[in-house]
């Protein structure tokens, strides 16, 4: 999963706090904004098995912020960027 920070006065208390973490990494920081990687799956992430595709245990009532994930600035980063791994299965569901 990848989101993007403001980079606001907050924010290198933020960056600090976030690579502290494993699965962590900074993948940008320009244009006024950070884009973040979080290489964590979700717990309710059913993984894709014997050619059936990924899927999510709560899909009924995920989240909004699963509901609006990618965003088209998520999309474009993931094109340019093949090798980090999306969550929720969104891309092997046809974006659903």
């Amino acid at each position: 999963m990848v989101l993007s920070f403001d980079l606001d006065d907050d924010w290198r208390d933020e960056k600090d706090w976030l690579l502290a973490h494993v699965g962590v990494a900074l993948e940008s920081e320009d244009a006024g904004e950070a884009l973040v990687c979080f290489d964590l799956p979700c717990r309710h992430l059913i993984p894709a098995a014997d050619g059936q595709p990924a899927g999510c245990r709560i899909h009924e009532k995920k989240p909004k912020v699963c509901r609006e994930y990618p965003d088209e600035e998520t999309l474009d980063y993931l094109e340019k960027h093949p090798w980090v791994t999306p969550d929720c299965g969104w891309r092997a569901n046809g974006g659903s």
